[in-house]
């Protein structure tokens, strides 16, 4: 008789079909589940992030006040040319002039046709969009508006040259700042001199602004001049449902979007509600111009 080197094996048995699509059902249940917590997780540190990017800039706004008579920070215009459709080109925003006081540091770009650059930016929000740049006020450029408060025409960076350095800068927020009409549109910062009267170099300072836990300073967004385009300010946390805002004492808000003067959108372009005190006082939690309540 002749008998085997090696000892005889039991048959293997292999998972069954049904077994198989039972562990699979398991694993995507389990993903369905933890997923939306995941991605609240990580929306929740992009605008914790975002905030943490308003303080700063709320500091710096802070040193060049104490630096600069006490005056909030302007952003300045080239009346050396237009647009295609007449508005003066920037020549800084309160972006470059932060950093070009030294108040606060970013890396630059370095020409005006490069990608944003959102590495270690403090202008940089990490809900935003950085596939391009919006360069509305540049040469042979009309100024697109966008046209709700979620479009991704306010998730992009605006993008400044610096005429007095060179420097050039992505900034991912708006100012509440007007470029004209300083009398008629008193919000508490501005773009100089005024549009509509080129010998006004006025500013606003700190100390003449009242409530300034609740006055805004910074809104995620682009741009400036809510009192004409109100969708400027970007729905951009939480699903595009929030907005993160700074206000003239330091601190940072993240707010619903539906709770600001004009909601969600859309708002229609030079019918903002924040032309009108009456509509304003509909919304008390924030003041936006000077004259509010």
């Amino acid at each position: 008789m002749r008998y085997s080197r090696f000892p005889s094996r039991p048959p293997t048995r292999g998972f069954t079909l049904v077994e198989l699509l039972v562990v699979i059902g398991v694993i995507a249940l389990l993903i369905s589940i933890l997923l939306p917590s995941l991605t609240r997780a990580r929306e929740q540190s992009r605008t914790v992030a975002c905030l943490s990017n308003l303080r700063q800039l709320g500091q710096a706004a802070s040193i060049y006040a104490a630096q600069n008579h006490n005056y909030t920070v302007p952003g300045y215009s080239d009346y050396s040319a237009t647009t295609s459709n007449g508005v003066p080109l920037d020549a800084e925003n309160f972006a470059t002039v932060l950093v070009n006081t030294q108040c606060v540091t970013a890396p630059p770009i370095r020409n005006l046709a490069d990608r944003p650059s959102n590495q270690a930016s403090v202008f940089f929000c990490p809900s935003g969009m950085d596939d391009q740049v919006s360069m509305h006020l540049q040469p042979g450029v009309s100024s697109p508006f966008p046209q709700t408060r979620q479009a991704a025409l306010a998730q992009e960076p605006w993008r400044v040259k610096s005429m007095s350095t060179g420097v050039i800068i992505d900034s991912w927020y708006g100012i509440n700042a007007v470029r004209d009409g300083f009398t008629a549109h008193p919000h508490p910062c501005r773009r100089l001199p005024d549009d509509a009267n080129r010998t006004d170099h006025s500013l606003t300072r700190v100390s003449q602004i009242k409530r300034n836990a609740d006055t805004v300073f910074l809104f995620d967004g682009t741009f400036l001049n809510l009192y004409y385009e109100a969708d400027r300010i970007s729905a951009r946390h939480n699903n595009r449902t929030t907005t993160n805002l700074l206000f003239f004492d330091g601190h940072a808000a993240n707010v619903p979007t539906r709770s600001l003067p004009g909601g969600l959108g859309p708002n229609a372009g030079g019918s903002s509600p924040f032309n009108s005190l009456t509509t304003l006082q509909k919304y008390p939690d924030y003041r936006w111009r000077m004259d509010q309540p």
